[in-house]
């Protein structure tokens, strides 16, 4: 079960706790083909790298009200 969930079920019980921590990363991936354009990475990573320094991607995971989750810090 993912955190932020896990901690919605914990708060609606009296009888469950949600220990720290996680035991399992997660991270998310950018896919290009072998052999493509390498502006392509350059740009998926300056693009990656505009949301995380305009503030969207912690702005999107708070409204979809992800407990628990963050922003991965750049490169």
């Amino acid at each position: 079960m993912h955190r932020p969930r896990a901690l919605e079920i914990g708060e609606a019980s009296a009888n469950l706790r949600v220990l720290p921590d996680s035991f399992l990363e997660v991270e998310q991936e950018f896919v290009v083909e072998k052999g493509s354009d390498p502006g392509k990475l350059a740009y998926l990573n300056k693009f990656v790298d505009e949301r995380r320094s305009s503030g969207f991607l912690k702005a999107s995971i708070g409204r979809a009200k992800l407990r628990g989750a963050d922003v991965a810090p750049g490169h």
